[in-house]
């Protein structure tokens, strides 16, 4: 066995090997077998061993899933967002995109889903084929539930996707299984969510036994009418709900800054709340919305 190379190869792949890369390099099928009774070696996947001088990581995992998947396999949702290092939780499960003769089956902590990428989506990063990022960040926001739309809120303030990114996404694989997840994602970044935004606002605040609020309130600032979502004019409390569009828009949100500015001026207190907010932290807006009301100052 060529000892050398087949170290340099351990090195560079996070101490996991394949057994064609074994036999590639003059190793042979024995060789292989007296390194794993030695305790050298472990088998961590049909064809793929481990080196025990290599702790198991996250990394070693992704790779070992994508060495037995073989070519033509790429890594692609959470796993591939975690190795682009747009995020650093643990993805719980390695997908793995094959195409659809592929006649593998799936293993313990691999998803393996037949689709086949376009051709300008796969990108080899780090020794591996991947998802590009901008599908990776979109597939994990999917895959990661509540905590996706904090990772996509993050890489829109980025830049690192933009709506138009979604919509792409959105628009090439609209035929696809499973695409509900990207266009409710979508649903969310866009302001066309606002009405259902404020509906689920108000559900939240009656639920808490909240009242006393208007909507369509119109107060004038700076010698223009200002509509927000939510008002309790008695307090002089606002409720703003803001998309993750809201981020990626530098006027908007300079504009909306200087324009509660004015609202402060003019004694009203503005709470600020996002989609995630109401969706996964109701009693975070609950508890806000009843400490600015206890300390709101009647209307005159």
């Amino acid at each position: 066995m060529g000892r050398n190379g087949i170290e340099k190869r351990l090195h560079r792949q996070d101490g996991v090997i394949h057994r064609d890369q074994v036999i590639s390099a003059g190793g042979t099928s024995r060789q292989i077998e007296l390194a794993v009774e030695r305790r050298e070696w472990i088998r961590v996947l049909p064809g793929v061993y481990r080196a025990i001088a290599f702790p198991e990581s996250v990394r070693s995992r992704i790779r070992a899933a994508a060495l037995w998947s073989g070519d033509g396999s790429a890594v692609a949702g959470w796993a591939a967002a975690w190795w682009w290092q747009v995020t650093t939780d643990e993805p719980p499960e390695v997908e793995i995109h094959i195409a659809r003769n592929r006649g593998l089956r799936a293993r313990p902590g691999i998803r393996l889903v037949k689709r086949e990428p376009l051709d300008d989506e796969l990108v080899r990063h780090s020794g591996l084929l991947v998802m590009d990022r901008v599908s990776a960040v979109i597939q994990a926001a999917v895959a990661m539930g509540a905590g996706g739309l904090q990772l996509l809120d993050r890489q829109l303030q980025k830049a690192v996707i933009t709506i138009d990114d979604l919509e792409h996404y959105i628009q090439r694989h609209r035929h696809e299984r499973g695409n509900h997840g990207v266009r409710r994602l979508m649903a969310v970044a866009r302001d066309g969510a606002a009405a259902e935004s404020e509906r689920r606002c108000m559900r939240i605040l009656r639920s808490a036994g909240i009242t006393g609020w208007q909507t369509g309130f119109e107060i004038p600032v700076a010698g223009r009418v200002y509509h927000p979502d939510l008002a309790f004019p008695r307090e002089r409390v606002l409720i703003e709900i803001d998309g993750l569009a809201w981020h990626t828009d530098p006027d908007r949100f300079r504009i909306d800054r200087r324009r509660q500015n004015d609202l402060v001026i003019l004694g009203w207190t503005v709470l600020r709340f996002t989609w995630y907010d109401l969706e996964h932290a109701p009693e975070t807006v609950v508890r806000s919305v009843r400490a600015a009301l206890a300390s709101g100052r009647p209307r005159p």
